[in-house]
């Protein structure tokens, strides 16, 4: 199966006439360009759009922005776990656990009706899985699939993934010409929710289901959703999101962005 490259152009992003109409109201994206807290939705979506024109942008980075924004959008975070897959591989930069906490995310907020999409989803990183050698991964993204009615075996073939990469391709091209319409006037792209300060029982709660040692807080640490953190000034915390080179972490007394190595 052909797997794109941020120079290359995927086969979902092929683009029609009526294609060539969207963003045409947004300047042209420069080389160098960074999501940042200022960027508007409209400007994430138009930067996922040009991925294929601006060879430095990576599409997962901005799903992540809006699903930071806006988190009771679950497929914003399917989007952004499926152009991770799509991107090039970087030893190190993935692993099965890391997927499997956004799948379970997906999962427990989509519902029935993000079912299908995830099952895609599970397929279309299968063989990432399999390059996975970290003790366990495979058996637990076994289980998981398992959940979905999915058998992850030597058996998947590669029809059936990349019919379920189109399949995804598909919903991501849908999801941005429904978005572009939503954006119009730098519109938001989500709905805005007022989001409740977590407390010190969340963060208690959130200790006892991290996984892995606490490690010792670094700006150069590879940080992973889920995992424990020891901070010289706020003590021990829980990493809850990660977009780019940042980590949102939950300490005792609220929540921080740190700094950390890109994934």
């Amino acid at each position: 199966m052909t797997r794109a490259t941020a120079q290359e152009v995927p086969k979902k992003v092929q683009m029609s006439d009526r294609d060539e109409l969207l963003f045409s109201d947004m300047p042209d994206l420069e080389e160098g360009f960074e999501f940042s807290a200022q960027t508007s939705d409209r400007e994430v979506l138009h930067a996922i759009w040009s991925r294929h024109a601006v060879g430095d942008i990576q599409a997962d980075e901005g799903w992540a922005t809006l699903y930071e924004r806006y988190p009771d959008e679950p497929r914003f975070l399917l989007l952004n776990a499926y152009t991770e897959l799509l991107a090039p591989e970087v030893h190190g930069a993935w692993d099965t656990d890391y997927f499997l906490v956004k799948l379970n995310k997906i999962f427990e907020q989509g519902g029935a009706g993000l079912a299908p999409a995830l099952q895609d989803l599970v397929k279309v990183g299968f063989r990432r899985v399999l390059q996975d050698d970290t003790k366990g991964a495979q058996r637990r993204a076994t289980a998981f699939a398992s959940k979905l009615g999915i058998a992850l075996d030597e058996d998947l073939e590669d029809k059936a993934i990349e019919e379920a990469e189109l399949r995804l391709s598909h919903l991501e091209t849908g999801l941005i010409h429904k978005l572009h319409a939503r954006t119009a006037g730098n519109a938001p792209a989500g709905q805005v929710k007022e989001k409740a300060r977590p407390s010190a029982t969340d963060h208690a709660r959130l200790l006892t289901k991290a996984h892995g040692p606490k490690k010792p807080y670094s700006p150069k640490l590879k940080l992973t959703m889920g995992e424990a953190i020891e901070h010289a000034t706020f003590g021990v915390g829980v990493v809850t999101a990660l977009s780019g080179s940042r980590a949102t972490v939950l300490f005792r007394d609220g929540e921080r962005k740190l700094a950390c190595a890109a994934r």
